[in-house]
């Protein structure tokens, strides 16, 4: 029963457009889940909402570091930056007015000092 399932849900993915095929995905509004920094105790943390096409950079910590998310599209170029600044656990939502079925990753990185490339890590990809 759980592979007939699983071929049917497939099968679906497949006609509607769904799955992954050349590192973006293809169909609209596949949101990017709550990415975190690399360090140890997460500090900074991103996501991306796919309805109404919104950024969100959390500073999580009150450590001297903020965290910035940057959502690029499947060329890398930069479409919508979002800062939480230091010193003060908030989110911070970005709205980035983009095309039906864009597809997107985000990248999430804590800075300091105007260095913005601390415990990065990128995202999977989502859609617009």
């Amino acid at each position: 029963m759980r592979k007939s399932v699983g071929a049917a849900v497939i099968a679906v993915l497949s006609a509607g457009g769904l799955l992954l095929g050349t590192g973006a995905a293809q169909a609209a509004g596949l949101d990017i889940p709550r990415t975190v920094t690399t360090d140890g105790n997460p500090g900074g943390s991103a996501e991306f909402k796919s309805y109404g096409d919104i950024l969100v950079a959390c500073d999580n910590q009150s450590d001297g570091y903020g965290t910035r998310a940057t959502l690029y599209n499947s060329a890398g170029t930069v479409l919508k930056t979002a800062t939480a600044y230091d010193n003060d656990p908030s989110c911070v939502g970005n709205y980035a007015d983009l095309p039906e079925g864009l597809g997107v990753r985000l990248t999430v990185c804590l800075y300091k000092g105007g260095i913005y490339t601390y415990f990065c890590r990128t995202s999977a990809w989502g859609v617009s």
